[in-house]
């Protein structure tokens, strides 16, 4: 998608932070300064399974490898998966996150497994 519409994306090598932009291999377009860039950490898979509340069933209702292949293909990080439920929904609509609303939920433990990846990525 970054590249369809054009917008600067730099890669860092695999576990480094640098603020100088020549230590980056770059997909940064020409029409854009070398200093104007998106650094991508990774993709998430959002709604990535429902499982009926009755019966315990999980449905790939969007596909189930689609994030997964564009990862590999492209060589980013699959970040994590999100599943697709009620509860993430009105938890959001009452301002309440799903890691505080059920901390120890299989859903709040999908969204906190994601962030600890983007820390490693962001600090190491």
């Amino acid at each position: 998608m970054f590249k369809k519409v054009d917008i600067p994306v730099s890669r860092l090598p695999e576990g480094i932070l640098h603020p100088d932009l020549s230590h980056m291999a770059t997909l940064v377009p020409k029409s854009h300064s070398p200093t104007s860039f998106i650094q991508l950490l990774g993709m998430v898979q959002n709604m990535s399974v429902f499982t009926c509340p009755n019966c315990r069933h999980a449905t790939h209702i969007f596909g189930a490898d689609g994030v997964e292949r564009e990862c590999k293909k492209h060589g980013i990080e699959l970040l994590g998966d999100v599943p697709l439920h009620a509860s993430i929904c009105q938890d959001a609509d009452r301002g309440k996150p799903t890691v505080v609303s059920d901390p120890t939920g299989v859903h709040a433990l999908a969204f906190e497994g994601i962030a600890e990846k983007v820390s490693r990525k962001i600090f190491g």
